[in-house]
């Protein structure tokens, strides 16, 4: 029975995942236009930067690659004891990469077990992700950069990203149902608003259309209102 693209993402958030979608490779390249973008702004930060610039072209390390898998897994779910608190962050605290006892490991090793048993050729990183995560999320539609850098989907920012190449030509970009959660503080509101005016920091200027608005899909402002 052939797979498709439906069927990749339904059995992502069967086995734990909170969002998937699929893109092709190529939906990468422009990534390197804001990289590109950022290093004629910010000059110091070339040397970093450069070494960035592989996350466009997939193709040219991983011959298999023809389309992204990206996943999220929302960590927001569990509950820190109040003696961890303001102690150490979170993300590290769920950080499931290396642990293989994690909710979020093995959900990882059943997924791409899932996607070798139905013969997809495939590779990912869970180290440090294949490919610039949060872009490649925001191709695949399931969420946001914001102007602090952090990735949103309708359910907040506590999202681990990971990101599978296959060897088929494959596409799922779901719509919103929701637009991604903002911050409601007037400081990031006022700062959000500025940040359309100049779009010197941002990292994601494709417009996202929801729900019949379009917004920035970095600061979150619609064409007639903020926030």
């Amino acid at each position: 029975m052939e797979i498709t693209a439906l069927d990749i993402v339904n059995k992502a958030i069967e086995l734990g995942f909170d969002k998937c979608g699929i893109i092709p490779v190529q939906m990468m390249r422009d990534y390197e236009v804001r990289l590109e973008e950022r290093m004629e702004h910010f000059p110091q930060t070339k040397d970093k930067y450069e070494s960035f610039r592989s996350f466009a072209h997939l193709q040219n390390d991983y011959s298999l690659a023809k389309a992204i898998v990206v996943v999220s897994f929302w960590y927001g779910k569990y509950y820190i004891p109040n003696n961890l608190q303001n102690y150490v962050a979170k993300y590290y605290l769920t950080d499931g990469r290396r642990n293989p006892n994690s909710e979020g490991y093995q959900t990882s090793t059943r997924f791409e077990k899932y996607l070798m048993d139905c013969g997809f050729q495939t590779a990912t990183d869970r180290d440090f992700g294949i490919t610039a995560l949060r872009w490649a999320g925001m191709k695949a539609g399931i969420g946001i950069i914001r102007k602090n850098n952090f990735f949103y989907t309708e359910k907040g920012s506590y999202q681990y990203l990971e990101a599978f190449l296959i060897d088929q030509p494959l596409q799922y970009i779901p719509l919103p149902s929701t637009a991604p959660t903002a911050p409601s503080s007037t400081m990031v509101r006022r700062s959000a608003v500025k940040h359309w005016t100049t779009t010197l920091m941002c990292l994601a200027l494709t417009p996202i259309t929801s729900a019949g608005l379009t917004y920035c899909a970095c600061c979150l402002r619609t064409i007639t209102n903020i926030f």
